[in-house]
């Protein structure tokens, strides 16, 4: 696994906390909060966007930050990536960056890949209109090529 240095860590912004169903819509450009929002479903692990960042989608990186500790929605948490789940949505890739906070262990549990299976095709139930794919987890290299494939140029705020 890569060695990952201290200025090489990346920033997520917490959308939606571990256990709870209800997520942030955020501008990510200013990260006002524009709306929460209820899911049908409660996150496993905390959930977010990679700062800086642009997918195809046009958001920034999708992110779950896999860990015990409670992180509070609209905070900015130092990571570590860890791999990434393989998604799409129809015939869209919207693959998934799974990280870690600064200084907790990056091996990821043995139920990360069944978790986020199980948490996504629950949720996508409810927009019958989408087919949805999940592949493989694949390694950290392949996150961080991802996360600077997708830098933004403007890195404000």
């Amino acid at each position: 696994m890569r060695s990952i240095e201290r200025d090489n860590l990346i920033k997520v912004f917490i959308q939606a906390e571990a256990h709870s169903a209800n997520r942030l819509r955020v501008n990510e450009s200013t990260l006002q909060i524009q709306i929460e929002i209820l899911l049908p479903m409660e996150h496993p692990w905390p959930y977010g966007f990679i700062l800086h960042t642009c997918a195809a989608d046009g958001d920034g990186l999708d992110c779950f930050v896999i860990t015990h500790t409670p992180l509070k929605a609209g905070s900015i948490v130092r990571c570590n990536p860890v791999g990434v789940l393989e998604l799409w949505e129809g015939s869209e890739p919207d693959p998934k960056i799974l990280a870690v906070p600064d200084g907790e262990s990056t091996e990821l549990p043995g139920e990360t890949h069944s978790t986020l299976s199980l948490f996504l095709f629950n949720l996508f139930t409810h927009f019958p209109d989408t087919i949805l794919r999940i592949g493989e987890i694949l390694p950290a290299s392949t996150a961080w090529d991802l996360i600077q494939g997708s830098k933004r140029t403007n890195t404000d705020p």
